[in-house]
């Protein structure tokens, strides 16, 4: 796995975020979860968050426990 360090920005939602690095807006739980931000209101513009790539890396992680 390596990590994508993304700054937030004004506006920036992490169901854009997933649509932009994975090209699907419903993955955006991965990236909350792993910055253990539940909401978008947890993050603050210009803090810095990190995209895990690559998707089919990081999706089987997130799916052992199901």
């Amino acid at each position: 796995l390596r990590d994508i360090d993304y700054t937030w920005k004004m506006g920036d939602r992490f169901f854009k975020l997933a649509d932009k690095f994975y090209g699907d807006a419903t993955l955006w739980w991965i990236i909350a979860w792993y910055n253990q931000k539940p909401t978008e209101s947890h993050v603050t513009t210009g803090e810095v968050i990190m995209i895990p790539q690559p998707l089919d890396a990081v999706l089987p992680i997130f799916m052992q426990g199901s």
